[in-house]
């Protein structure tokens, strides 16, 4: 069996539900690099401000251009991505991020 037929929802008549796609947002990249896995997380507002965060410490480090420099001159393999899709808008949220 298919995995899309496997795990497609179907209504109360058996036909498959479709579901409008919905805008993900990445918020954070776990990295690899000498020998242990460090993660650049953006700002809790959704800014495109970026902090790297390692055993010890966290550093702000921008964009996301500059986290995408730091993975070339580290070298730093990109290893999980993290996406998240708000279901209110960040204003709407107040202090629940």
């Amino acid at each position: 069996m298919a995995a899309r037929k496997a795990f497609t929802k179907k209504d109360a008549s058996g036909r498959a539900k479709h579901r409008q796609p919905r805008k993900l947002d990445l918020f954070a990249v776990a990295v690899y690099q000498n020998a242990h896995y460090t993660a650049f997380v953006r700002a809790r507002d959704g800014s495109d401000s970026w902090t790297y965060h390692d055993r010890r410490s966290a550093v702000a480090v921008g964009s996301f251009a500059n986290v995408l420099q730091r993975c070339r001159d580290g070298p730093m393999l990109p290893y999980l991505l993290f996406y998240d899709s708000l279901t209110a808008a960040p204003e709407a949220l107040g202090n629940a991020c």
